[in-house]
């Protein structure tokens, strides 16, 4: 439903920098932030960010932060979300996971499960 919002990003999706490149270009783009999530009046012109999707009942969305994404591993990630499995437990264990990483960046997360549709 999205993607990363870096310079990174931008050159890849211009094919002007290879997917998950490596290097100096791809070092110094990769936390330059494009866009970002604000509240209030930080930013008086947000640029919005919407599309589409059909929402099925157990469909699991996932907004984080690299705080979050670049630390835990997609299998970390995936590990106990299974349809009984309650999100505060999950968002514990990802919070002990990425303090026992030593929180390398700060790091923000929301889990939302749909129940019916």
């Amino acid at each position: 439903l999205s993607r990363d919002h870096t310079f990174a990003q931008e050159l890849a999706d211009a094919d002007l920098l290879e997917p998950n490149a490596t290097g100096s270009v791809a070092s110094l783009t990769a936390g330059v932030l494009t866009s970002c999530m604000t509240l209030g009046e930080t930013d008086p012109a947000p640029q919005v960010h919407q599309g589409h999707a059909r929402a099925l009942a157990d469909d699991l969305y996932l907004v984080s932060t690299d705080g979050v994404h670049g630390v835990l591993t997609p299998e970390q990630m995936r590990l106990g979300l299974g349809e009984a499995v309650a999100l505060d437990a999950v968002g514990k264990t990802w919070w002990q996971q990425i303090m026992h990483a030593g929180a390398p960046d700060n790091f923000s997360f929301i889990l939302c499960r749909v129940d019916a549709v």
